[in-house]
Formats: structure tokens, sequence, C-alpha cells
């Protein structure tokens, strides 16, 4: 089981940073994807008149917005005292030690407060994901299929391993002067310059494979084609305004995948 403190540290880099800043660029369609699953949440909360309520990892504030309705104006979604309702649409998942984050919320509860939260179940529980991915599963072959399988969990090992050793990995090509940026050299950036770039190449590689999409694969020449691109403007800026990144590109010689580029 992984480190809970570090599990929270690596969860505070990941939405400080690129998750954070992919979800707020994706609000909308996430909200309007979320919506029916927001609704028999708010449904189970019951939320009353003039109750203090706990959002839980309310991300855009989506819920809570509909909670501060719900409870009005002499209720709150947020206060010091102990909360009536706690409510969290897909936020408890994200704990690092699971069992004492829920005694904390049980000690900011009022006596005789309620829960509800919406949290994924395994994807057996899940059809809508499960029966579409059965049905690609036919007109790729196995090989293929098994390959995206392999491909997928490596790219997202390697990504979580990026944001572990480094909080400063953005979707923006900016030096951050604010927070103090600097070279990263240790973990997977002791192999490759880029690794947050590397995963993400396995991942966008095993997906179509994993789902049977023949368009997806397509595409990928496009999109790889234009990653190099994005490389060069990015360690140009790098280059240009982080202190010693230069030294570093000359010890680490591959951007991308080792011993090839």
């Amino acid at each position: 089981m992984a480190d809970p403190e570090q599990f929270n540290a690596d969860q505070l880099a990941f939405w400080n940073g690129p998750g954070g800043h992919t979800w707020v660029a994706r609000q909308e369609h996430t909200d309007i994807t979320l919506a029916p699953v927001s609704e028999a949440l708010l449904a189970l909360a019951a939320p009353r008149t003039g109750e203090q309520v706990l959002d839980i990892g309310c991300g855009c504030g989506a819920t809570t917005l509909e909670l501060a309705r719900a409870v009005g104006p002499a209720g709150r979604v947020a206060a010091l005292d102990g909360f009536d309702l706690l409510a969290s649409n897909f936020g408890v998942m994200f704990f690092g030690n699971p069992v004492a984050a829920f005694a904390h919320m049980r000690r900011a509860a009022s006596p005789g407060a309620r829960m509800a939260f919406v949290c994924w179940r395994p994807i057996t529980e899940n059809p809508w994901m499960e029966v579409p991915l059965h049905a690609v599963y036919r007109h790729m072959p196995e090989a293929m299929s098994a390959a995206g399988a392999v491909l997928i969990p490596i790219g997202f090992f390697i990504v979580w391993l990026t944001f572990r050793e480094n909080s400063f990995a953005a979707p923006v090509i900016k030096i951050q002067e604010e927070r103090g940026q600097r070279v990263i050299s240790t973990g997977p950036y002791r192999i490759v310059r880029h690794p947050m770039y590397a995963g993400a190449t396995l991942y966008m590689i095993g997906m179509p494979l994993l789902l049977g999409s023949w368009l997806g694969l397509l595409v990928l020449p496009l999109i790889f084609g234009a990653l190099p691109v994005r490389i060069f403007i990015e360690e140009a800026a790098l280059r240009r305004g982080l202190p010693g990144y230069g030294e570093y590109a000359a010890r680490v010689r591959y951007r991308l995948v080792p011993g090839v580029w």
C-alpha cells in the first residue's frame, strides 16, 4: 500500500498542476457529463434549508452551487461549526489514508449528521463501460488488445512517477519563477528529459489498441508529428529561462525514448 503522506503529496502536485489545469479547461464538458450523477447525489443527500454542508472534493463547484441553492440564505456549504451534511461527488476516492480521512470528517460533523457521496465501483459493476469494451474486443486482434492493456498502465505509471518527482509539470510552457522552479533530474528524469510525454505516448498508443479503434491508430501519426515541435519549443524556453537546464540536457541525452531520441 502506498505511503499515505506520499500519496497525498502526489495528489496535491497533480491537482495543483496539469490535472487541475485540464479539469478547469474541460469544466463545461465535465459538468454536463456528470450531471446525471450529480442529480442522483443531491437526491440522496436531500439537503435541507438552513443546514451546514461540507462539500468534499468540490471540483469546479457545480455541486457546491446546487447545495448552496438548496440550503438557502440561512444555511452554508462551508462553516466552522459542525456540519449537518457531508457530500462528495467523486472526491473521497483520492484520500491517501481513507480511515483517517473519514474519521476526521466524522469529527467535523454535528450529531446525527448525514453523508452522501459518489465513488467509482469495479468495471464489472459499470455495464455502460464494460459492454462497449467487450463489443470492440471482437473486432481487434487479441494480441493487439493485449498489447494495449499492457501499454496503458505502464504509461500511467510513468506519468505518475513524473508528477511525484516534478511538481512544476504543467500543460503550458512557462517558467514558474513565483514558485522557485528548478531543474528536476531525479526519478524518470534521469533517463529521459520528457518522461511525462513518454508515458503519455504509451497511453495514446495503448488506448486505441485496447478499444479496437483503427481510426484512433490512424490519428496517432499526426499527434506524434506535432509532439517533437512542442518539445523543441519547450526546451528552448527552458534553456533560456531555467538556470542549469543546459547542463542537465547535456547529461541526459535522450528526450523521449532511451537510446533512440
